[in-house]
């Protein structure tokens, strides 16, 4: 992933034709000025609710919280709503023993007030069949959401999915994308030597204020001998942040495994949406 943005911008405008805001922000006029307080708290209110919901198994509620065009990266990028609500489909079914566990952590707002990202923890749990107990399935997470205000002034998600990269170490996952990728796809540490990865960005976000932007896109996995597409294609979402020295750093990313070859084929690995355990035979 390039280290700066600016670079990316312009890289993805000339080669994607998409449209960027490629000069540098102004400083926000007084009566631009935004209550980030007032809207860190929104957006917090807005991830409380979407766990509460997941946890009662709302469709409807989750639904309502989500923006017409979100992307869900999981073991691929679901794009849309509809999409969305149908990967969590089976967290939804009121028999089912497999619920989804989500405690929001942190939320930041762009000083304009438009754009905002959120970190939490996450896991799945499986309830026995007397439910009268829960384990954790797989390894316990973090997602990585980024919400986009609306026309009506309401946070909605617009893409969300398992943080594999942060430089924060209380997540505790590499700040390098590389070591992201291995986490979600094992088999990258045996063919290290022979691999490159590729990135191509789709939708590239600037804050209005300049100092909070996200890219999304693909990367192509390729053999290095024969300049060959080895694994195909995954999705990635990088959330950036820009410095008083106006440097961008990657604040947190998320990636799905390369298609086809998916979590369950390479051995550990968190897959994000389990599916629910068969009954046993009597």
């Amino acid at each position: 992933m390039m280290p700066e943005l600016r670079r990316l911008l312009l890289n993805t405008a000339a080669a994607c034709g998409l449209l960027a805001l490629l000069t540098s922000a102004a400083p926000l006029a007084a009566e631009d000025q935004v209550d980030l307080e007032k809207e860190r708290t929104a957006v917090r209110v807005a991830d409380h609710a979407l766990a509460a919901a997941a946890t009662a198994r709302n469709r409807e509620a989750v639904e309502r919280l989500i923006d017409p065009d979100g992307i869900y990266l999981s073991d691929r990028a679901d794009r849309g709503r509809e999409e969305w609500i149908a990967k969590w489909d089976r967290i939804f079914r009121p028999e089912s023993r497999v619920s989804l566990d989500l405690k929001p952590l942190l939320a930041e707002v762009a000083a304009s007030g438009e754009l905002a990202y959120s970190i939490g923890a996450c896991r799945f749990v499986l309830t026995s069949p007397k439910g009268d107990e829960q384990r954790v399935l797989g390894e316990p997470a973090h997602y990585l959401t980024v919400w986009r205000k609306n026309a009506e002034g309401q946070w909605k998600l617009l893409i969300s999915g398992t943080l594999v990269v942060s430089r924060n170490p209380d997540y505790g996952v590499s700040p390098d994308p590389r070591r992201g990728i291995t986490r979600i796809w094992p088999k990258l540490n045996t063919l290290d030597a022979r691999l490159r990865l590729e990135w191509k960005p789709e939708m590239v976000v600037e804050a209005k204020s300049g100092e909070m932007g996200f890219t999304f896109g693909a990367y192509e996995v390729f053999s290095r001998q024969r300049d060959k597409t080895l694994a195909g294609t995954g999705a990635y979402l990088t959330v950036w942040e820009k410095d008083d020295q106006d440097f961008w750093s990657v604040l947190g990313e998320s990636f799905t495994p390369p298609y086809p070859i998916g979590l369950e084929n390479q051995g550990g690995g968190t897959r994000l949406e389990p599916e629910d355990p068969q009954p046993q035979q009597q």
